[in-house]
């Protein structure tokens, strides 16, 4: 099993890549969120995340969300379509 990820911002067009690893974290809940541990490339310590599923334009999709003592970054996944 590959733990490595891509992480791109289309608008600021930069890119971060890494490993991480998954824990679940609600188990009586429907929907199923895990917590989310990231190392990025070049840094010592992981940042600590959820993984889960959210709606978004009527499609349930993954997506990520870490917060900071500043900003509240939010991933969705993508998928290149050819």
């Amino acid at each position: 099993k590959d733990n490595t990820f891509l992480l791109s911002d289309k608008t600021n067009n930069a890119v971060w890549n890494g490993t991480y690893s998954l824990e679940r974290a609600n188990t009586s809940h429907p929907c199923t969120s895990h917590k989310l541990s990231m190392v990025f490339e070049n840094e010592e310590s992981a940042f600590i995340g959820v993984y889960g599923t959210r709606l978004y334009n009527n499609s349930e999709i993954p997506s990520i969300l870490f917060q900071t003592d500043d900003y509240i970054l939010s991933f969705l996944a993508y998928e290149k379509i050819p």
